[in-house]
């Protein structure tokens, strides 16, 4: 039920790769040589519930890269160079626990107020060692259950409002 590789340059995250595998419900993916992750990596994977693709250098996320994963709740991706928009999390409504700690391309300096807008049930979101210098605060609007936010280590310029939606956060990590 649990796949773990790691420091494999050999393993390429093509199509098929993880066929036969539908029982599967933890995959740990950590400096593997890949840069791309699509939406085909993880067919047939319904039963998923812990992903972290970790220190790989993904740049690039399939908008749909998510598409087959309907039981997750634990995604870790961090340490990758990562460009997210409004769709890189749109299939997982099930999703608590996301880490993107020291993973957005350094290029991205805020993120979009619509990439967490299907993430209702998060509780717990890193952002924390980023280039991020402004978050909007709608960017929270949907996030009813979320208790704990890391956000230090970045170049913030916080408003008044900026965490006003965020009626449940017990824990804010600033530094």
């Amino acid at each position: 039920k649990l796949l773990s590789i790691t420091q494999s340059k050999e393993l390429e995250l093509t199509s098929g790769v993880f066929d036969g595998l539908e029982n599967l419900e933890v995959l740990i993916l950590s400096s593997v040589s890949t840069s791309s992750i699509s939406k085909i990596n993880f067919h047939d994977l319904t039963k998923l519930t812990t992903l972290e693709i970790t220190r790989s250098d993904i740049k690039q996320l399939d908008p749909e890269a998510f598409a087959y994963l309907p039981s997750l709740v634990k995604l870790n991706l961090s340490n990758n160079k990562l460009f997210i928009n409004k769709t890189t999390f749109e299939n997982l409504e099930r999703l608590e626990c996301l880490n993107l700690s020291t993973s957005l391309d350094p290029k991205m300096k805020t993120i979009d107020h619509e990439v967490f807008r299907n993430l209702s049930k998060l509780k717990s979101l890193d952002l924390s060692n980023n280039q991020l210098n402004y978050l909007d605060p709608d960017m929270f609007i949907y996030m009813h259950n979320l208790s704990e936010l890391n956000l230090e280590r970045n170049r913030l310029r916080l408003k008044n409002d900026t965490f006003k939606h965020l009626n449940m956060l017990n824990c804010l990590n600033l530094n």
